[in-house]
């Protein structure tokens, strides 16, 4: 063989083996590198339930639902990953107290906490098997839960241990009590503005009051021809908001010694409420709903939602996300009327 065809063959062996070398390390990259679920992508189908979402800082945020279903964004809710969770119940409810602390709960009194910023979770003994509708994550601490046949549960270690309150139905609604007989009513929410001071609200319209960390209680509205209520928020000590069953939305700015209704040209059923900067937003069954937290005007009915089943809202920076059934995300675009008096004219739907 003389000299040419030598280096023309060795040129071509160096070739081949080059391309295969270059191959295998693309194989190595693509099997080394994580794949990332996106709900565009993967994972939300229409028999996803999106029950409850929650929002923090530099737009990391996180979704909860059914068949253990976590979410988890840093971008503001533009990309979710699914998270892994150590449960298949349905999960109701997410809070965190801080950047790195937080609990969820869900049936079959499930309790999950975090302390790596939601990472990763892990399971706690709830005390109950009662399905837990609200969690709030109050304090490093403090967290409370409610949920189905009157349950509350404190926790004062941060979420590691909970403590079931036994409630004195036959006295807190007593007129229930001696027309029905003992019941239980199924709390729905629960909000505490410090350790000791913090409200319930439930079935046959229920509003309590704690002054004592949940220790007593007072019924401050309760009876058998009132709407459910779904969801209450407090932005202070003061000013607080419930939502509920036939359009009901109320309000209060002396602590809850008062509530005035805000009237709506609507019956449909209310189920989470979303305050920040002067404004609150409501949604619920096919609709959405925005009012000056003042109150000061006519209540804004969102249009283009007569197709979603809304649950959950959380404000992202100075925009409100809701969630919903059928794997629904609606981010709502307020900033351009944040701090005028426009009316929203359009919602950002993917």
């Amino acid at each position: 063989m003389n000299v040419a065809k030598k280096r023309s063959v060795a040129a071509s062996v160096a070739l081949s083996s080059g391309l295969v070398l270059l191959g295998l390390y693309f194989v190595w990259s693509y099997r080394a590198t994580p794949a990332v679920k996106t709900v565009r992508e993967l994972p939300l189908t229409p028999h996803d339930q999106l029950l409850d979402t929650w929002f923090g800082d530099a737009g990391r945020g996180f979704i909860v639902g059914s068949h253990g279903l976590i979410l988890r964004t840093v971008d503001g809710g533009a990309y979710w990953t699914q998270v892994a969770s150590p449960v298949s119940d349905t999960l109701s409810s997410i809070s965190f107290v801080d950047a790195l602390h937080g609990v969820i709960g869900g049936g079959a009194g499930v309790i999950l906490t975090t302390s790596d910023g939601g990472l990763r979770w892990q399971r706690r003994d709830s005390t109950t098997a009662q399905r837990l509708l609200k969690v709030q994550a109050l304090n490093a601490l403090n967290y409370f839960a409610v949920g189905a046949f009157g349950t509350f549960l404190s926790s004062g270690d941060g979420g590691v241990t909970w403590h079931a309150h036994k409630l004195p139905w036959d006295q807190l609604v007593s007129r229930l009590t001696d027309e029905f007989g003992h019941i239980e009513p199924n709390l729905n929410a629960v909000w505490f503005v410090t350790p000791q001071r913090g409200w319930i609200v439930g079935e046959f319209g229920l509003v309590l009051r704690t002054d004592d960390g949940g220790t007593t209680w007072n019924a401050d509205k309760y009876g058998a021809d009132l709407p459910q209520l779904y969801d209450v928020v407090f932005q202070n000590d003061s000013d607080g908001w419930i939502a509920g069953q036939l359009g009901t939305l109320m309000r209060t700015s002396d602590g809850g010694r008062s509530w005035n209704t805000i009237k709506l040209t609507t019956t449909n059923d209310l189920q989470g409420l979303g305050l920040r900067s002067g404004w609150c937003v409501a949604v619920g069954d096919r609709i959405a709903i925005l009012v000056r937290d003042g109150g000061d005007e006519s209540p804004q009915i969102l249009p283009d939602l007569r197709d979603s089943v809304l649950s959950s809202v959380a404000w992202n920076a100075n925009d409100p996300i809701a969630v919903g059934a059928a794997g629904t995300i609606v981010p709502i675009k307020l900033s351009a009327i944040a701090s005028t008096n426009e009316r929203p004219t359009r919602l950002a739907i993917r």
